[in-house]
């Protein structure tokens, strides 16, 4: 149902379309048809920019404008042909009508065209933010990313809570994140990321699970493993990620980062507590 509603909107848009293109190839034939004085130049003008109008803005603010200049020509008009020049206006009067229909339909045509406009980028935005709901592992890395990291957090969470086995979280902040993407630029920084992922899988067992939880943070959650063997993996990854060799240059660099850990403990009444405890830890790390 969906889909086919989406090829109505679609087919709507088209005709929509041509419509639009339609009415400005006849508003041109009447131009050429009409042309006499400088008058008809404006009226041209004055038609195609409330086609303009009608396209960014809308049509309610096409045609609010339209009623005030068909108001102000209209009124002009009648008092030219019955005061002026009767017999010369009255001629034109009728070339004048004709281009206030013109404005009538440009704004009305190029209105709709706004509308389906709108409501395709409306439809680009929603589609856009349900395939950013749905992704779950983060581009640049093939971690998985800060959503899959609160669902299996949690999840792991309740397990230790109702089966009372160790589980830690550990975070990794790289210092001086921003200062490296101004230095070095995106490319390399994606390099970067990419090889501290591989190193965070290198350096840990199979059973735990690795994400990237911000664009400068990283989170090992480690199952089944004692507080005090946490250190052992801090310090293993420490020595393998301190040195990174840059992808243009093959130059190493030295990269230094912070390191906040956060054990299960009964007291605490939800996953986001281990969370927040491990970024505490994260912020007083002295590197």
């Amino acid at each position: 149902m969906q889909h086919l509603l989406t090829v109505s909107k679609k087919v709507k848009y088209f005709i929509y379309q041509l419509s639009l293109i339609f009415s400005i190839m006849i508003g041109g034939y009447y131009f050429h048809l009409t042309y006499t004085t400088q008058t008809d130049i404006l009226y041209f003008l004055t038609f195609l920019t409330l086609v303009v109008i009608g396209v960014l803005k809308g049509r309610i603010v096409s045609l609010g404008i339209n009623l005030l200049i068909i108001f102000f020509i209209g009124s002009y008009k009648f008092w030219e042909a019955w005061v002026l020049d009767p017999q010369d206006s009255l001629e034109r009067l009728t070339v004048t009508f004709g281009w206030l229909l013109l404005f009538l339909i440009g704004s009305a045509v190029s209105g709709m065209s706004h509308q389906i406009i709108t409501f395709i980028f409306k439809e680009n935005e929603k589609l856009h933010q349900k395939y950013n709901d749905l992704v779950m592992v983060d581009l640049d890395t093939g971690l998985d990313n800060r959503k899959r990291f609160e669902l299996i957090l949690e999840k792991e969470f309740k397990r230790s809570a109702r089966y009372h086995y160790d589980l830690n979280l550990l975070l990794i902040k790289t210092n001086h994140f921003d200062d490296f993407e101004t230095l070095y630029g995106q490319k390399e920084t994606r390099h970067f990321t990419l090889e501290i992922s591989k190193k965070l899988n290198k350096n840990t067992r199979i059973s735990d699970f690795r994400f990237r939880v911000q664009k400068d943070i990283f989170a090992i959650l480690l199952t089944n493993t004692p507080r005090e063997h946490v250190d052992v993996v801090i310090h293993k990854l420490e020595q393998q990620l301190t040195s990174h060799t840059l992808l243009n240059s093959k130059k190493e660099v030295t990269t230094s980062y912070s390191f906040g850990v956060s054990h299960y403990q009964k007291e605490m009444k939800g996953f986001r507590d281990m969370y927040e405890n491990a970024k505490q830890d994260l912020e007083t790390y002295i590197y």
